[in-house]
């Protein structure tokens, strides 16, 4: 399983409608996309609960806002992958950032499937919150 993340603002998320999102008002609001990656040869049933986002160490699991994880689809075959987001506001708002216009950090979503087997993001995604945008370094 890999798990990737990137940025993207809510409208080009859901351009599909895949999420059934209502973008009034919020289609300009970035979200930090979470892919998900059934790479291995196994099915994979994915605890929506156990999903946790770190901002610089700071781990965010309650009190977010989702687009998406209420449509996830378990399990997940191999060779599929689910694609689904949290509100970059959000996120923030509860990781305690202080100046959140300006900086780098370093961000890693990890998860659980129902055997407690743990997956993490790679550990060099950093987020630069001048541009709202995820690299790899």
């Amino acid at each position: 399983m890999s798990i990737d993340l990137y940025c993207l603002n809510l409208e080009e998320l859901d351009k599909d409608n895949e999420f059934g999102s209502d973008l009034n008002g919020l289609k300009e609001d970035i979200v930090i996309v979470i892919d998900l990656i059934n790479q291995g040869s196994r099915i994979i049933a994915i605890d929506k609960n156990s999903i946790v986002i770190f901002l610089n160490r700071s781990k965010i699991q309650y009190g977010l806002d989702w687009v998406g994880k209420q449509k996830f689809d378990n399990p997940i075959n191999p060779g599929q992958n689910y694609r689904f987001g949290v509100f970059l506001d959000s996120a923030i708002d509860l990781s305690k950032i202080e100046n959140r216009h300006k900086g780098i950090y370093k961000i890693s979503a990890e998860l659980k499937d129902f055997d407690g087997k743990k997956y993490r993001s790679s550990k060099n995604f950093k987020l630069n919150l001048e541009v709202n945008e995820i690299g790899k370094n």
